[in-house]
Order: C-alpha cells, then sequence, then structure tokens
C-alpha cells in the first residue's frame, strides 16, 4: 500500500530534486510523481510522459532527506519499477553491468575489461563500438588499476572471544578501486581493530535491484549475511552498499527469520568515516601535505539516505586538510548506480553541473562511493580541468602513511 497520502505537497522538495533543478516541470519532481504513484494507485494508466518522468528518478534520496511528512517517494518509486518491470524496462547495458559483477567470475571478468581499458590501443579500438556514455565515463577510470584485486591479509588473528571489525569489499569498489579497500583496511588495523575481510561476501546487490531483480537482490543478500554473522560491526567504504545493506530488511517482508536476520546486520553495518571518526587514529608526523586543498562532494547515499555528512569534514581537517565547500555539495553527480548507462542525458548535465560547481581553488575532490569517483572524475578531465578525484580514506592514508601519490 503507497504511503504517499501523507504529503501535503508543500514544495519544499523541489529545490532538493536534481530532475526538478534541470527541467522545471513538476512531474519531474517528487512532488509530481506523488500524483503519478498514487494515481496508478487508483488504476488509472500512466501516459509514457508519465512513465518517463517516473522512470528518470535518480533514486538519490535527497526528497526524503528534506520532507517534513517523511513521504518515501524514492523508495516508492523503487517499488513501482520492480512491480512494472513490463511498462518501465531497464537499459540493456544496465542490466549487463549487474549481473555481470553479481558473480565471482563475472566480476573478474568486470575488472578485466576495466584494466584492459587503460592499454591505449586497446581502448581506441573498443571505443569505436562502445555508446557515447560508457566512452566519456571511461576518462574517469584511475591511471593504474592493479592486477588483482583485494587480497587483504590481517595483522592479527583473533584471540579467544575476540569479535572482529568486518570489511565489506564491494564489486565496483574492489573491481576497480583495490587501493582503496587497502587503504581502508590498513586505516581501520591503526584503530586497533581486529580485522575480518570473508571472501564469501558477494556484490551487496543495489545493482540488481535497482534493476527490478529482486531475486538476484536476495540471493547476494543472504550470502552477505552468512558472510558477515561472527562480525561485531561490518564497515563499508562505499555509499550506495552501505545504505543497501542497512536496508536489506525490506527484501525479505515474508520471510521473518531471514528479515530478523537482516536487521541485525542492518543494526552492525557502519560507514567507514562514522567509524574512524568514533576511534583514534595514531598521531600524524608534522610534514606539509602536497595537496592540502580539497573539497568534499557528499554521495546521496551517504548525506541522505544515511545522513552522514560531518565525518567527512573532521576527519579530513584532523589529517591536515584544508576542506573548501562546494556549492550544492549533496546534489547527485549523475552517476546514481547504473542512471548514467541508463540516462545518459540528464546524467551528462547533472555532471556537468556538479562539474562547474567544483572550487577553483581546490587540488582535489574527495567522496565516498565509486560511480561518483568516476563521474566527477570523468566530468573534470573533459572540462580541462588537472584536479585529483579520490575516496575521502584515500586521503585520509596519504596523510597518516606519508604517501603523496
Amino acid at each position: 500500500m503507497l504511503d504517499t497520502a501523507v504529503c501535503v505537497h508543500c514544495g519544499l522538495c523541489l529545490p532538493s530534486c536534481p530532475t526538478y533543478q534541470e527541467t522545471g516541470m513538476e512531474s519531474a519532481s517528487p512532488r509530481g510523481r506523488v500524483v503519478l504513484l498514487e494515481a496508478i494507485a487508483r488504476g488509472e494508466k500512466p501516459s509514457k510522459e508519465g512513465l518517463r518522468q517516473l522512470d528518470e528518478c535518480l533514486d538519490c534520496r535527497a526528497c526524503e532527506a528534506v520532507c517534513p511528512a517523511h513521504v518515501p517517494v524514492g523508495h516508492r518509486v523503487d517499488d513501482f519499477r520492480r512491480a512494472h518491470r513490463n511498462w518501465i524496462s531497464p537499459s540493456k547495458g544496465a542490466k549487463r553491468v549487474s549481473r555481470w559483477l553479481a558473480s565471482p567470475m563475472g566480476l573478474r571478468g568486470f575488472h578485466w575489461a576495466v584494466r584492459q581499458s587503460q592499454r591505449p590501443v586497446l581502448a581506441r579500438l573498443a571505443s569505436r563500438g562502445l555508446p557515447l556514455s560508457l566512452r566519456r565515463l571511461s576518462q574517469g577510470l584511475p591511471p593504474n588499476i592493479p592486477g588483482p584485486m583485494s587480497r587483504i591479509t590481517p595483522r592479527r588473528q583473533p584471540s579467544p572471544g575476540e569479535s572482529p571489525v568486518g570489511l565489506f569489499l564491494g564489486c565496483v569498489m574492489d573491481a576497480v578501486y583495490a587501493p582503496t579497500n587497502a587503504h581502508t583496511a590498513e586505516l581501520l588495523e591503526d584503530t586497533g581493530a581486529l580485522l575480518s575481510v570473508p571472501r564469501s561476501q558477494r556484490c551487496c546487490g543495489a545493482l540488481g535491484f535497482h534493476s527490478g531483480d529482486e531475486a538476484q537482490a536476495k540471493r547476494l543478500a543472504i550470502a552477505n549475511m552468512e558472510a558477515f554473522s561472527e562480525a561485531e560491526t561490518v564497515v563499508v567504504n562505499a555509499a550506495g552498499c552501505g545504505a543497501f545493506l542497512k536496508e536489506y530488511e525490506s527484501l525479505f517482508e515474508g520471510d521473518l527469520t531471514w528479515r530478523a536476520r537482516a536487521r541485525d546486520l542492518a543494526s552492525r553495518v557502519q560507514d567507514v568515516h562514522e567509524y574512524l571518526s568514533g576511534h583514534p587514529l595514531p598521531p600524524l608526523e608534522a610534514r606539509p601535505l602536497k595537496t592540502s586543498v580539497v573539497t568534499i562532494h557528499d554521495a546521496c547515499h551517504l548525506a541522505h539516505a544515511q545522513g552522514v555528512r560531518q565525518p567527512l569534514r573532521d576527519l579530513l581537517q584532523r589529517a591536515g586538510y584544508q576542506v573548501v565547500e562546494m556549492m550544492e555539495s549533496d546534489r547527485c553527480c549523475g552517476s546514481a548506480g547504473t542512471y548514467n548507462l541508463s540516462h545518459p542525458a540528464m546524467a551528462e548535465r547533472l555532471k556537468q553541473r556538479k562539474v562547474a560547481d567544483v572550487p577553483a581553488e581546490v587540488r582535489g575532490v574527495a567522496t565516498s562511493n565509486p560511480g561518483c569517483m568516476l563521474q566527477i572524475q570523468a566530468g573534470l578531465k573533459e572540462a580541462g580541468r588537472d584536479l585529483r578525484v579520490a575516496h575521502t580514506v584515500d586521503w585520509l592514508w596519504e596523510a597518516y602513511h606519508g604517501s603523496h601519490a
């Protein structure tokens, strides 16, 4: 049953909605989408334009974060997409990516493909057959993606009765940004945490879920609940993964056993910034940082879905960085999972707007989600701006461990 009836159509959501900001159309706003959803719930058949506006929702949760009535618009649009897959079908590219990343073999294949794309000859050949959206996105890839994905060996083994801190590796994060996972592990152990990195963990399932494949999301959720059953805390460094892990309970509404286990896992999931801000890191060496002035892009599923904003700023400042605030730092960059593949025109507009907001005086951008890192780095390169986009953890690791890469 829709719980949108509490919407009073006050319009406070309008300035927060990226698609409304770009188009100025009421139907492209959260309030307009509520009207569409309620009409469909009454049995009215939506027009093609109505379906397009529901499909163009980024699910960035910005409207939910500001709504005084707590209307879960993003959640309800997701529900609609899953219930009406015959009306709104995800793009072939989005479905292919979600299937690829859902299996260990597929993830290894994805990792191999992105590494090969960095070889100039192969990159030129591949670019001829790739859609423009993929060619643009590939410009945001790190210059050196390591051969192996994360192979993290904890420094010490648990003592009897000692509970470990589990590290969630993710799929795109591990295939493209494995060094970020290694840096996360090192910083966690710097705090004294007993680290556990279960090899049986899988993709969180968010990409499949948002592509309408709920069965795949459930399978992956069960695998992850089993993998982290012994962890006292599960630390996640990808904003989208963390938000989805915390919402696993909604996948198991008719299954009391797995619903309870999902609720238990959610209670133990913690974003890496939350964890590090609550645990002391070793003293910093008295030395200047090569890149000292940074700005922050607040990833949607960290700022809006998880409500984590200030810890990023506190950690960077404690590490010696000067943080210059970005205008509308929590507006979606257009990545939004596979949105930049399925909705390239709107994603491109949002990317350009985000790049324009990056302050002129900064040397780098800190953020907390792999899709955002790819999207913003690609946009900066296209704009001819020689700035580095990296995870907050990478900036912190370089401050505490003396690397200035």
